[in-house]
């Protein structure tokens, strides 16, 4: 069989998914039978390009952040369709997720539950990550003098709002690539994206 070479682009100055795994061939060992198995009941690959995505270089910051954000929107819904049946949930045909007694599940119960199916929680900082997501999905972007600004932030800095949301992104940013890593069934060590991509965490 003929090998096929692969490139992309990354930004150089935050890892790419997977960095910091070890080998890759240790890190194929461990994720690719779960991307088999998982690879025609989730969009895997769509996963792990929105990631990507959300880091280029070029292009908007909303661009990124919202890619980031539709990310978590699919993991979660991807997530429901798939397992929600385990919970009693189903999927209404507008697109909306169900319990057993017909009430619509909300965006943070879904994530809480596909967290839970890989051994994660709900970040402790969810609450600006939903308003800003909420935010960026409603109005497409936010401005300092918004007042839905401040009711994501608080006060705000003059020009300090895109580092703001970029904090934000960096967290989504962590969420979603240990989510990926854990879901492949990946145990190790990696870099995460928060702290210049600087801090390494350990998938046990």
């Amino acid at each position: 069989r003929k090998s096929q070479p692969v490139t992309d682009t990354f930004n150089s100055w935050r890892p790419p998914f997977g960095n910091g795994v070890g080998k890759l061939s240790d890190f194929l060992m461990q994720t690719w039978p779960n991307y088999q198995r998982l690879k025609s009941r989730r969009p895997l690959s769509s996963f792990i390009h929105l990631i990507g995505n959300s880091d280029l270089t070029n292009g908007l910051f909303e661009e990124k952040l919202s890619s980031s954000m539709i990310c978590l929107e699919a993991i979660k819904s991807y997530w429901a369709i798939d397992e929600g049946h385990i919970h009693g949930l189903s999927e209404d045909p507008r697109g909306w997720f169900k319990n057993a007694a017909g009430r619509k599940v909300d965006f943070e119960q879904l994530l809480k539950l596909t967290l839970a199916a890989v051994q994660m929680q709900i970040p402790r900082s969810f609450t600006e990550i939903k308003r800003l997501r909420n935010a960026m999905i409603h109005r497409g972007f936010i401005r300092e003098t918004d007042d839905v600004t401040r009711f994501i932030f608080g006060a705000v800095q003059p020009k300090t709002l895109h580092l703001r949301m970029f904090a934000i992104m960096e967290r989504v940013h962590d969420l979603l690539r240990e989510y990926m890593l854990r879901l492949l069934g990946y145990k190790g060590d990696y870099w995460a994206y928060s702290q210049s991509g600087m801090r390494k965490k350990t998938v046990c």
